[in-house]
């Protein structure tokens, strides 16, 4: 077995239904948790507007 053979077998399948039900259910749990927190939901606002840049950054 060769695991070079296919450019899938080192980087794996990309299945787009699998990220768009994600993707889905993470906005989902957003808003539930928004609902939860109430007067506190600037709080997950403010966390998910910070999620990209912590994504963004290089690691030393």
């Amino acid at each position: 077995m060769n695991i070079f053979e296919h450019t899938r077998d080192i980087v794996g399948n990309l299945d787009v239904g699998y990220l768009r039900r994600t993707q889905q259910e993470f906005f989902e749990l957003a808003r539930l948790i928004r609902v939860r927190l109430g007067n506190k939901s600037y709080l997950l606002d403010q966390y998910l507007d910070d999620l990209p840049g912590a994504v963004n950054e290089t690691l030393a």
